[in-house]
């Protein structure tokens, strides 16, 4: 008796591969989606390349905590708030 091996199309590199050699890219999606091991493991390896820069972090200063941070994010860690932020060069001499 023969077994016969599914085979489905790999997302990444596009050739024929047997199903138990594949993984599914996003398993909660309805469409199921499948790339091989050697392109998985291809792109672990690969450095990252991103399609936009990072913005800076900048000095913040919340005006309604009082709380100097710096952080890319225009929201205070501290108190969540967003409207209360200034970006500025503010010393602790300044605040007391």
């Amino acid at each position: 008796m023969t077994i016969l091996q599914n085979r489905v199309k790999c997302k990444t590199c596009g050739e024929l591969v047997p199903k138990t050699a594949t993984r599914v890219v996003n398993p909660l999606s309805e469409m199921k989606t499948y790339e091989c091991y050697a392109c998985f493991r291809d792109r672990q390896t690969r450095p990252v390349v991103r399609g936009s820069p990072e913005r800076a972090k900048q000095e913040i200063f919340c005006t309604y905590c009082k709380y100097k941070f710096n952080s890319s994010r225009l929201v205070c860690p501290y108190c969540g708030k967003s409207e209360y932020l200034v970006r500025s060069n503010v010393k602790v001499v300044d605040l007391l």
